[in-house]
């Protein structure tokens, strides 16, 4: 019985060394060093948990033995890995053809197994859980959502998304686009947030970021502008390749309950969403993180000593998004409504937002009119901010805004009347 219990166990072992290898084996002792057990080893690297549990006891690894007997394949194998090495989408009817031109005269069967063996290892290889080092990367995306608000219309918004790879810290907002400026305007508030840089950010081939996207037959290529951006704040810039989402788990995984959270709620304007969205990932950040078993803010904090240290001030990226203006003269950014030109009620404009500066801004390009940006410390005690010029014209407003000063000089009054030098309107044009 003690007899045939070693065979089997032999057998068995043997049956390992004829499927894995010494990198499958490395694997398996590096993710165990980590912590992780036999099951979820086994589903990332798309092994059998048995499989996992062999591999794990070997104290040397596996060696693949010969075979006596040659397969009509064998001495194709090697052009085979070339092709599937440039494009390994490249299905097995495909190689077949191209096989039999080169004389290949074994059957379909035997070749549809090697591609599909070759192929699961190829993808299980890409598809490894790798641990980064603190400071080393982060991952950034776009995402498309359509919140619903309280009067039952819907908007449709892009949904930014950064996620650090070691403390698993997270940050998102929203937009109107997934423009350069914006994104850029998204990634500096971020870094600013944590206090640092990471050494590089790993994008799924946005747009914005990469001129030419980066396939399996070619490299990438950056936009000039981003190569700018990236320099100043100096952090390299990957590109995943294309059509591989598995290469971005850790941002692919964690936006999805972000959407969800988006999803199922309803929010009174675009200024409750970004609030609800703001506390929802404080939330997130403050979680048990389920690989960590730490929360994300505690693992920052960790991390913050090996990012990158920030530039002296900030590039101040403008962040562009369209509004409608009421009818009472306004557009609401950041819960603080600024006046607009009478002339432009219930027309759409652009809103360019820095951190000192709001600007109005035609959908041609042209400069309507701007504003100081409202401090935070006095958001609360003026929410509205107006320019008596902007009126100008409209039946009553004179006294209107006597009536404002006197109540603004009471204590009463929610407006904050704004007066700017005509010199400093010229400089906001230059």
């Amino acid at each position: 019985m003690v007899e045939r219990t070693r065979e089997n166990t032999s057998l068995r072992n043997r049956e390992v060394c004829h499927m894995y290898g010494e990198l499958e084996w490395m694997k398996v002792k590096s993710l165990a060093r980590q912590g992780y057990g036999y099951k979820p080893i086994g589903r990332e690297l798309g092994i059998d948990w048995r499989t996992v549990k062999k591999l794990f006891f070997m104290p040397e690894p596996p060696k693949v033995k010969s075979r006596d007997r040659l397969s009509l394949l064998d001495s194709f194998k090697p052009v085979i890995e070339g092709w599937l090495g440039i494009d390994p989408q490249i299905t097995a009817v495909d190689i077949e053809r191209k096989l039999r031109a080169l004389g290949y005269e074994g059957s379909y069967s035997t070749l549809k197994r090697h591609v599909r063996r070759r192929k699961e290892e190829i993808f299980r290889e890409a598809t490894v859980r790798f641990e980064t080092l603190p400071g080393q990367q982060a991952q950034v995306d776009f995402s498309q959502i359509k919140p619903r608000y309280a009067d039952g219309t819907f908007d449709k918004l892009s949904l930014y998304h950064f996620v650090s790879g070691f403390s698993r810290f997270k940050d998102a907002d929203v937009s109107d686009s997934q423009k350069r400026k914006v994104l850029m305007h998204s990634m500096e508030q971020t870094f600013w947030e944590i206090g640092g840089v990471v050494q590089e950010v790993l994008f799924d081939n946005l747009a914005p970021v990469a001129k030419r996207a980066r396939t399996f037959r070619r490299e990438g290529e950056l936009s000039e502008e981003w190569i700018r951006f990236a320099a100043y704040y100096g952090f390299d810039t990957r590109l995943s390749m294309a059509y591989r989402a598995q290469t971005k788990g850790k941002v692919e995984r964690p936006i999805d309950p972000v959407k969800r959270f988006i999803a199922s709620e309803v929010f009174l304007s675009r200024e409750h969403l970004r609030k609800e969205l703001k506390m929802f990932i404080e939330g997130e950040n403050e979680k048990i993180h389920s690989t960590t078993r730490e929360r994300p803010i505690d693992r920052l904090e960790k991390e913050r000593r090996f990012l990158q240290p920030l530039p002296e001030r900030p590039l101040e990226l403008a962040r562009v998004e369209r509004r409608r203006v009421s009818k009472d003269c306004f557009v609401s950014i950041d819960g603080v409504r600024y006046s607009v030109p009478w002339e432009h009620v219930k027309k759409e404009i652009e809103v360019r937002v820095t951190e000192t500066e709001v600007q109005l801004l035609s959908l041609k390009g042209s400069l309507i009119a701007s504003h100081r940006k409202m401090p935070l410390s006095l958001k609360d005690k003026y929410p509205y901010v107006v320019q008596k010029e902007h009126y100008e014209g409209l039946s009553g407003a004179n006294e209107a805004f006597s009536n404002l000063e006197k109540l603004n000089r009471m204590g009463f009054g929610p407006f904050y009347v704004e007066k700017r030098p005509l010199e400093e309107y010229l400089e906001v044009v230059e």
